[in-house]
């Protein structure tokens, strides 16, 4: 074959393959483009991107952000089966991190009597918290017995009527039979009852332990029932030390749970020691 033929015979087969594979392209045609299972839209999408901090609507796609942009661009996503979340003039938001939280105690709050003050809770004064123990106990017996104690969680003395934490006499009038523990929003300090500082061996010649201190009556020894710290840590490590790893899980999922319904994608147990 001479040099003629076989430079024909190369320009052929390259002519042959480039039109293999424009017939390919116009067959196939352009991808396709992916259907979103969920589209956001009706409200402000807040973005958290320097470079596109708003957005008109959000695509979703298995779980994941398929596309961020303006209506019409997020519009071509959407297929037969695409749903369409109106947000109502509501604001969306990126997941919220919990950089330094206790979701432990979360599934805590969460089971517990609702010790919150308004909006978040119905506390405002000391009788509507000896109350809301009181239904507690009365609506959530199986819980009562878990621990043998009727537990509330997230009282705040700064936003109650009387100004002061609630004390041992407070407590009393809600049980004198079960002890009674009423946590602080803080998670640093708690109330107990009579029945309580019985329970866990507090009395007027109890010490402090090193980081937290007994609160006494004005004028003498006797334990007022406010536990700061590590004498409140103390207790509630021993409380919560009856549950079997069950019930730890069931704490657990309650606190995730809890972090999940206010749009925490994260979230961590600071009080976790290997």
């Amino acid at each position: 074959m001479n040099g003629r033929k076989i430079l024909k015979y190369r320009i052929l087969s390259m002519l042959t393959v480039v039109v293999a594979f424009l017939i390919g392209a116009c067959a196939h045609g352009p991808a396709p483009k992916q259907m979103a299972d969920v589209i956001y839209t009706g409200g402000d999408i807040i973005t958290m991107n320097d470079s596109q901090p708003t957005a008109g609507a959000i695509a979703i796609k298995d779980g994941k952000i398929l596309m961020v942009g303006n209506k019409a661009d997020i519009k071509k996503h959407k297929g037969n089966s695409t749903k369409i979340v109106n947000l109502n003039g509501k604001t969306l938001l990126p997941g919220f991190i919990d950089a330094h939280g206790h979701v432990f105690n979360a599934g805590l709050q969460a089971l517990a009597a609702n010790l919150l003050a308004i909006p978040d809770g119905t506390v405002n004064d000391i009788t509507s918290l000896q109350q809301t123990l009181r239904d507690w106990a009365e609506k959530y017996p199986s819980r009562v017995n878990k621990t043998g104690w009727i537990i509330g969680f997230g009282y705040d003395n700064a936003q109650l009527k009387e100004q002061r934490h609630p004390t041992r006499d407070d407590l009393d009038a809600v049980s004198k039979t079960a002890p009674v523990l009423a946590i602080h929003q803080s998670g640093h300090l708690a109330a107990i009852n009579s029945k309580g500082l019985e329970v866990a061996g507090i009395t007027a010649v109890t010490k402090d332990p090193a980081g937290g201190v007994y609160r006494r009556r004005k004028g003498g020894l006797e334990p007022d029932g406010v536990l700061e710290e590590m004498s409140f840590f103390k207790l509630v490590f021993t409380v919560l030390g009856k549950l079997g790893t069950e019930d730890n899980k069931a704490l657990l999922k309650a606190g995730l749970d809890l972090y999940s319904r206010f749009g925490f994608t994260t979230a961590q147990e600071r009080a976790c020691h290997n």
